[in-house]
Order: C-alpha cells, then sequence, then structure tokens
C-alpha cells in the first residue's frame, strides 16, 4: 500500500467511526447496524466490569435501541483515533470518545459523562470499511444533575 492509499483507507475508517457517533447521537441504529459486519461482536465494559457481550449485527441493533431508549439526548465527541495495524482488507486502531447522556429521573434532568476507549477491528467488504469487533471500555464515568456542578 503506498502512502496515499494509507491515509486514504485511514480517512475511510475514521469516517466509518464518526458515522458511528453521528447516528448514535440522532438515535438511529437501524443506520448504525450497517456498519457493523453481520457476525459484529461488541463486548462492552462499565468501570471495568462486563456490562454487555453481543454477538452479531441483529442483537447489536436491539440492545443499541433498548439502550438509547431510555435517553433524551445523546452526544458523542471524538477524540484520538490510531490506527495500529492496516492492510488491504483489515485493520485495527484505538478510538477515544466523549459520550454524553441525559435522562429524566423523579423530575430532574440527569446528565452522564462516559469517558469511553474503543478497541476495534475493522474489515473491508466490497469496498466498504465495517466494524467486526469493538471492545468499548467506559474508563470513567460520572453522574449527576444537569446545571449542578458537583
Amino acid at each position: 500500500m503506498t502512502p496515499i492509499e494509507t491515509l486514504i483507507e485511514k480517512q475511510a475508517i475514521k469516517e466509518l467511526v464518526d458515522t458511528f457517533s453521528n447516528l448514535a447521537d440522532i438515535k438511529d441504529v437501524a443506520a448504525q447496524g450497517p456498519l457493523f459486519t453481520e457476525d459484529g461482536h461488541v463486548t462492552t465494559y462499565i468501570g471495568g466490569e462486563l456490562f454487555a457481550d453481543l454477538k452479531n449485527r441483529a442483537e447489536i441493533v436491539d440492545v443499541f435501541t433498548d439502550f438509547l431508549a431510555n435517553f433524551k439526548r445523546v452526544y458523542h465527541l471524538n477524540g484520538q483515533l490510531t490506527i495500529h495495524l492496516l492492510s488491504d482488507n483489515r485493520a485495527e486502531g484505538i478510538n477515544y470518545c466523549h459520550v454524553v447522556l441525559t435522562e429524566e429521573k423523579d423530575g430532574k434532568e440527569i446528565v452522564h459523562n462516559h469517558y469511553v476507549r474503543y478497541n476495534d477491528t475493522y474489515v473491508k467488504e466490497e469496498g466498504k470499511w465495517l466494524i467486526q469487533r469493538r471492545i468499548a471500555n467506559f474508563m470513567i464515568s460520572d453522574s449527576r444533575e444537569l446545571g449542578k456542578i458537583a
């Protein structure tokens, strides 16, 4: 792969990761589904403990839909994305993301801030990069009433 081809492929993967986050913000999980391979696998840890282990695209869509339904607003801000393995049809990378979720609870709006590290494996199928494996590590989480500084 030439240096220019490498840059093009890395940009395509970044767009995949950013598209996933943009769709999460509008809760369009149906559109997120095709960003995963049919056998996509997502494992999520919150505070080091297993939260979910999803083993195919349909399960990912079902669980993500149910999870996001709990929240009034959703916001993702992607940070650094480092691709440390890249071939013509496979890549591995790490993406950092700040995830903000709000919900109504007891008449108050609660904001949840999560600082997440995604360890991803991507594969290229029919000319498109897809997420095959994602390990989501919610490293730091903080919840409080919106508008109140802890």
